[in-house]
């Protein structure tokens, strides 16, 4: 057995198998623009936007006098602008790479930047509705005053309901299965998924394994508290973590946008928004005169706006120990 002749002593010309069928790569979920009032600017009609609301008229319950036209009232408006930003990115392939590599990698820049670019739309839209909408810090929790719970979840629920906010998500009625729970009509709330925990000692939590009804349970869903639905995504707002608007506070808190309908919009720019542009070898003439270099690349071209201050609030607390 001495004299064994092994792949040790002769060794393969090509020694490892590469398996081509790639390994799949965890994404987080996007769900900061799911609940948008979105729309498209015409082209050729500028990149600024304007929103306008009409303001409610008073109720008129004073009587009027036989025969006398009483004043009237006088109509008044809102409105809310935003200019539109472009934003983009691309990859430069090489023909040697593309002669030699082991995939098509050009589907794979593809992919890649598709995922890129779905993931940059969800961080714009983040920041802002995590940014610019009022705040309110946890002032009721258990162990630490400022962490998440019941009480202070329904503060923000009823002042919603005072600003005539409408819920998102309709009634869930119990099913005459063991254990389900209805739901009342409800808004949502974004979390980051480290808080996943912390939710399942709310009092008042309910699980989506709950539900009377899984009709309408989103992927990302954890579950409710009382009037409040709950979704999470490890994209959404982390301990730390800064946004334009207070780079420097964020500190120790999560900051969690609990949304009402018509919270707030993203508009893109006909002809200019999201799409992928691929160039192959041979189209950049004399910038590339050996035909070496291919691209792909993505752009979009919008604004996200906030557009009724009653309808979003962001609550900011902190993690349970």
């Amino acid at each position: 057995m001495d004299n064994l002749t092994t792949t040790a002593v002769i060794t393969p010309a090509v020694n490892t198998y590469f398996n081509k069928l790639l390994l799949v790569r965890n994404k987080p979920k996007l769900i900061h623009g799911l609940f948008a009032d979105r729309s498209t600017i015409p082209a050729g009609k500028g990149k600024n936007v304007t929103w306008r609301r009409y303001n409610q008229l008073a109720t008129a319950i004073a009587t009027i006098v036989e025969g006398v036209t009483p004043p009237g009232k006088r109509l008044s408006k809102q409105d809310i602008s935003a200019e539109l930003s472009q934003y983009m990115d691309f990859v430069h392939i090489t023909d040697v790479l593309e002669f030699t590599c082991e995939n098509k990698i050009l589907n794979v820049a593809v992919s890649e930047l598709n995922d890129q670019m779905m993931r940059t739309e969800d961080e714009l839209i983040r920041n802002v509705i995590v940014s610019s909408a009022s705040v309110t810090t946890c002032s009721g929790g258990d162990v630490t005053s400022t962490d998440f719970n019941e009480a202070d979840i329904d503060v923000i629920t009823n002042s919603l309901q005072n600003g005539d906010a409408a819920e998102v998500t309709p009634l869930i009625k119990a099913s005459t299965g063991q254990g389900t729970t209805p739901l009342l009509p409800s808004y949502w709330l974004l979390a980051n998924t480290r808080l996943n925990s912390d939710w399942r000692k709310v009092t008042g939590y309910i699980s989506t394994a709950e539900y009377g009804s899984q009709m309408g349970v989103m992927e990302a869903e954890r579950g409710s508290v009382n009037e409040v639905r709950i979704l999470a995504s490890s994209v959404a707002h982390k301990e730390g973590s800064a946004t334009a608007a207070f780079p420097s506070s964020a500190g120790s808190y999560y900051y969690c946008p609990i949304l009402a309908k018509h919270a707030y919009g993203v508009v893109d720019l006909k002809k200019a928004n999201a799409k992928l542009i691929l160039h192959p070898r041979g189209q950049a003439g004399a910038k590339d005169p050996g035909d070496q270099l291919q691209t792909a690349a993505w752009k979009f071209m919008n604004v996200c706006r906030i557009l009724n201050d009653f309808n979003i609030q962001v609550l900011r607390g902190t993690k349970m120990a």
